[in-house]
């Protein structure tokens, strides 16, 4: 994932794109913005959770992500 994000990355700023918005879902894509020097803002997405899980201590571990934790990787395997 995080080699696609690259990518796709290299080409937006070849192609002359400037800054990009990304939706982030996969912890290998995380900072591939900043990393290829293409500006903008990520949005972590916590997509596929459930009522369940979230309650169930999901919330805690997305935060945790959200801090640059890869708690939150961890617990969707273990799930």
């Amino acid at each position: 994932m995080g080699r696609a994000a690259r990518e796709g990355a290299r080409l937006a700023l070849r192609s002359g794109t400037t800054a990009a918005a990304e939706i982030v879902t996969d912890e290998p894509a995380r900072g591939v913005l900043a990393e290829t020097g293409l500006q903008g803002v990520e949005y972590l997405e916590a997509i596929g959770e459930t009522e369940v899980r979230w309650n169930a201590g999901g919330r805690e571990a997305f935060l945790a992500w959200l801090d640059g934790g890869p708690g939150w990787i961890r617990r969707r395997i273990r799930w």
